[in-house]
């Protein structure tokens, strides 16, 4: 799956959080259309992100249980293109390698422990 929100506040720039994940999300769907492959992928634009995960939070609640087990992961995208000193974060809920880190193998990015954002627990 890939994902972004699209829901902002007051506190925040809505072009940073989130439509930058919301525009790259889009181009992924664009450019992975010209690709055969042989899995399934979802796009999702979830709202609710700002207000406790609300809107990934009954997503995930709707799943069947044969659609959890075949999730391999969840490339979810958010603030693209902060200003300032922060750094991208290949985060992932165990702070391990996994199916979507693979991709970025040639990346000089560290993998971390993701930070709570739009990240919702498939399966325990």
């Amino acid at each position: 799956m890939v994902s972004a929100h699209y829901d902002t506040t007051i506190h925040s720039t809505g072009a940073i959080d989130n439509a930058s994940g919301v525009a790259v999300l889009m181009e992924i769907a664009r450019q992975i259309a010209n690709y055969s492959i042989q899995r399934e992928v979802r796009f999702i634009l979830f709202s609710g992100e700002e207000n406790y995960l609300y809107g990934s939070r009954y997503y995930v609640s709707k799943l069947t249980d044969n659609e959890r087990q075949h999730i391999i992961a969840n490339l979810n995208l958010d603030c693209i293109g902060e200003e300032g000193t922060n750094e991208a974060i290949l985060g992932t809920s165990n702070g391990r390698e996994n199916e979507v880190s693979k991709l970025f193998a040639n990346y000089d990015i560290e993998i971390q422990k993701g930070p709570m954002t739009d990240f919702f627990r498939l399966r325990k």
